[in-house]
């Protein structure tokens, strides 16, 4: 069997069409057999990780999330601070020319003013001004709990990613429109223009939630009512035998765009396995040889066999604890 493995090895070839010349004394079965059992890529289709993808939600009501879209250089405004409720979806934005602690918290107590109910938890990245303990304190004497998400690829913080494309998105010439997409009129945001798109989304219907986010922003029963369906959902999801994985056990792991750090595409998975070193909540902290560490979602996670390559380190990660960092009294 080695002899068989050395010559395939040889080809770097991994198909049985580029593969069978080298061993033509071996029957096709066979061969074919021996090439199922050798490393391959392993593929994760939507029907076989959907199971395991949490939906992205709140157990109470009146949280949200906020980040900068940040505009071209040299643009007034320079930046808008978006809000969006963590479950009803609700946005609020801000133009701002800095995203100093300052400005930030001005921007934080426009916020604060327009808003129906007063926020509870604040989710984010980990944005020095966003961060910064003049902001952190601003929102612990509003009584908001702080939350920060210092790794990039995060996907909790999924729903202001996409939230922040969406207006992108929105905001592109129509279909049958002869407008260029990259013409300044179609890359920078001006307060009007912004207001319009906020406006049409808070109204719109949004499939996620069932119904406009307007219509759950000024109904908190139809927000807790949604919180009681995830719960659901998320118990059924806790019941799947392999639902949880063990700490200690080796893994391989979806490599999305961030992950590739800056490479081509080689696979679908990484090929290097890595040890979970430990589980906060729904995400799990993955460790290479180096002690360098990344996180990732149970969907994005399948067992490693024996024989795949235990992995070096992460080119994409330097931090050695990419952790989310909660500050405030959150026990609402």
């Amino acid at each position: 069997m080695a002899n068989v493995d050395n010559l395939i090895d040889s080809t770097n070839f991994k198909s049985f069409t580029h593969v069978k010349h080298v061993v033509p004394n071996m029957r096709p079965s066979e061969l074919r057999k021996v090439l199922s059992k050798r490393l391959h890529d392993k593929q994760m289709r939507l029907p076989q990780t959907k199971p395991y993808m949490r939906k992205i939600f709140e157990r109470t009501p009146n949280c949200y999330f906020h980040d900068l879209l940040v505009q071209p250089l040299g643009t007034e405004p320079q930046y808008f601070h978006i809000f969006i409720g963590s479950n009803n979806r609700y946005a609020f934005a801000y133009p701002v020319n800095n995203k100093d602690a300052k400005t930030l918290i001005g921007s934080l107590n426009q916020f604060l003013n327009d808003v129906k109910r007063p926020p509870v938890k604040l989710t984010s990245d980990a944005e020095n001004g966003l961060n910064s303990k003049e902001f952190v304190a601003e929102c612990a004497k509003r009584d908001i709990a702080t939350k920060f998400i210092p790794d990039k690829a995060h996907s909790t913080l999924g729903i202001i990613d996409r939230f922040i494309r969406t207006l992108r998105d929105m905001h592109q010439p129509a279909n049958r429109s002869q407008d260029q997409q990259y013409s300044r009129d179609y890359i920078v945001f001006t307060p009007a223009k912004m207001k319009t798109y906020i406006d049409s989304y808070n109204n719109a219907y949004h499939n996620s939630i069932g119904c406009s986010p307007k219509e759950m922003y000024n109904d908190e029963d139809l927000e807790r009512k949604y919180i009681a369906k995830r719960l659901k959902q998320r118990a059924v999801q806790d019941a799947i035998k392999d639902f949880e994985l063990p700490v200690g056990i080796y893994v391989r792991y979806k490599m999305n765009n961030y992950d590739l750090a800056g490479h081509k595409r080689r696979t679908q998975l990484s090929r290097e396995k890595f040890r979970i070193n430990k589980r906060i909540g729904s995400r799990y902290l993955l460790q290479a040889a180096d002690g360098k560490i990344i996180s990732k979602s149970r969907f994005e996670l399948v067992k490693a066999d024996d024989d795949d390559p235990i992995g070096l380190t992460f080119e994409q990660n330097d931090r050695v604890n990419p952790e989310s960092v909660i500050t405030g009294d959150f026990n609402h």
